[in-house]
């Protein structure tokens, strides 16, 4: 039947037509796939929001076949709307739209396994996933991003990526409350290595946000797509930042970036004004301007 043609790829190519997920939700049914009825019970969770009927039977679907929808990640995530786990997700008919690994608070981290976001870029449910955060990675008692950021570069089958933020940090203010904010009272203690490699296999990005102690830029940055994009770092050196101002991104509509002096990571402080003045592709309107920390 004419059905059958659809595939996960014709969904990666449109991830926001729904009704293209319907009708995979009808072929894969017709074989026992439980991402079918998935797919039909969130959809009866948009229409029906407040109730709690298609909600618990969404869990029952999850109880009865985590394993064939998530892999090792199905008894490790919570919803987005957690107040603190390692792997918090958003599912969107059958797929997940959204992914955060780690718990940001900076007095209290929660960190992510780096290793669940591949399993995550390698596993079916993650092939329609448009925003991540990598919130807090660690291996040791500083955060460590590299590997995670390998990860993704290297996903055998990129899904449609349109926002990602590495270092995303929750500080308290005076009455305990969180506050989300890149520019908290000094940098923490992140490395967040080269993300390079990203941009190539990404050019669905659209925004992207980078915050953290220590930060390389080797490679050209060529966003086609993005709007935004946001660095926070006092690991960055004059020579990398040479390289960002160069950078193509021919749809930026925000470019924010923070500095702090600091040669903890080996590399000498930068001057972003000498450093950016005569970077070619700076927008217009920041070439030369004031970046403080």
């Amino acid at each position: 039947m004419l059905l059958l043609v659809i595939t996960i790829e014709n969904l990666v190519t449109d991830p926001d037509d729904d009704g293209l997920r319907l009708r995979y939700a009808a072929v894969v049914k017709a074989v026992g796939d439980p991402r079918g009825e998935l797919i039909d019970v969130q959809r009866k969770r948009q229409e029906h929001p407040h109730g709690d009927t298609w909600r618990d039977r969404e869990q029952r679907i999850f109880d009865r076949h985590g394993e064939d929808l998530l892999g090792s990640l199905s008894g490790a995530w919570k919803p987005l709307s957690h107040p603190a786990a390692p792997v918090r997700l958003e599912w969107h008919l059958g797929f997940i739209r959204t992914a955060a690994f780690g718990w940001p608070d900076l007095t209290d981290p929660i960190a992510g396994d780096p290793a669940l976001v591949g399993e995550l870029l390698c596993h079916r449910s993650g092939a329609l996933l448009q925003h991540l955060v990598l919130a807090h990675l660690s291996v040791d008692r500083f955060g460590y991003f590299q590997d995670a950021i390998d990860l993704l570069a290297s996903a055998a089958a990129p899904p449609p990526l349109r926002s990602l933020v590495v270092g995303d940090y929750l500080v308290r203010d005076a009455q305990g409350f969180f506050a989300n904010d890149l520019r908290c009272d000094g940098f923490p203690w992140t490395r967040l290595g080269d993300p390079g490699a990203v941009w190539s296999r990404y050019p669905t990005l659209r925004d992207v946000r980078l915050c953290g102690g220590d930060v390389t830029l080797e490679r050209p940055v060529n966003l086609p797509q993005v709007r935004r994009f946001e660095l926070c770092t006092f690991g960055v050196s004059p020579s990398d930042l040479r390289l960002l101002g160069r950078a193509t991104w021919p749809a930026l509509d925000r470019l924010e970036v923070w500095l702090a002096n600091d040669t903890e990571f080996g590399k000498a402080p930068c001057n972003p004004k000498t450093s950016c003045a005569s970077c070619p592709h700076w927008p217009d309107g920041h070439r030369g301007c004031d970046i403080s920390d």
